[in-house]
Formats: structure tokens, C-alpha cells, sequence
């Protein structure tokens, strides 16, 4: 994934002057940059081609997957729990990754896995 597509998730279209000083000291302690790294492998994760992965991989890119379309909140680093951390829309995100089970279809382990619609939310 590039630098710059993953910093366009994260950046907001505005920002006040007056939200920057505290933003840029909460982003750097270590529990947000925590939260930022599992945010961005997420998004490493989901931005390969299912079709180019191996049995191991495909299986973590669909945990990767259905922990994005999931909606929970009952866990502190749930997907919703995360984007908000990070002050990031959960849809907006959602909107930016390539989520859509037609992207699995065509793997050649489809048969083996499901690939239907996980998660509290319906897949684009």
C-alpha cells in the first residue's frame, strides 16, 4: 500500500488550527501509535489482491475483512473503537477500502471458504 493512499485515510479534509496542537501530541504517545499501526496493517492487508494470496494469507485477509464490516464496539480495538480513537468516520473509511465479496469470488480457494457477506454490515 502506498504512503500516500493510507495518509488519505487518515487525514480529515479540514482541520481547525486549533485541533492541531492536541492532535499531534495524543497521535504521538505510544497507545495511538498502537492503534495507528493496527489500523494501517489492516489496510495493508485488505488493499492485496485475494486472487495473488495463498490459503494463509486469503484466510487472514477475510479475519481482516470481516473485522472491518463489523459494527461491534464490545472490544477496544474493534475496527468502530479504532476509527474513532483515530477521530476517522467509520464509513468514510469503509468507503476508501475494497471490501466488495465480488473481489473473492474468483480466488482459487473460494470453494473452500466462505465468502459471503460478514460482518454486521453488508458488503459493498
Amino acid at each position: 500500500m502506498s504512503r500516500r493512499l493510507f495518509h488519505r485515510l487518515i487525514e480529515p479534509l479540514a482541520i481547525l488550527p486549533s485541533q492541531t496542537v492536541g492532535r499531534q501530541l495524543i497521535m504521538r504517545s505510544p497507545e495511538m501509535r498502537l492503534v495507528l499501526a493496527v489500523l494501517h496493517d489492516a489496510v495493508r492487508v485488505i488493499r492485496q489482491d485475494p486472487k495473488d494470496l495463498r490459503r494463509r494469507e486469503l484466510e487472514e485477509f477475510l479475519r481482516v475483512r470481516t473485522w472491518v464490516l463489523d459494527d461491534s464496539r464490545e472490544w477496544p480495538f474493534a475496527f468502530a473503537n479504532v476509527c474513532d480513537l483515530l477521530g476517522l468516520d467509520v464509513a468514510a473509511v469503509r468507503q476508501q477500502l475494497p471490501l466488495s465479496a465480488a473481489r473473492l469470488r474468483d480466488t482459487r480457494l473460494s470453494a473452500d471458504l466462505d465468502i459471503g457477506n460478514t460482518g454486521n454490515r453488508a458488503a459493498t
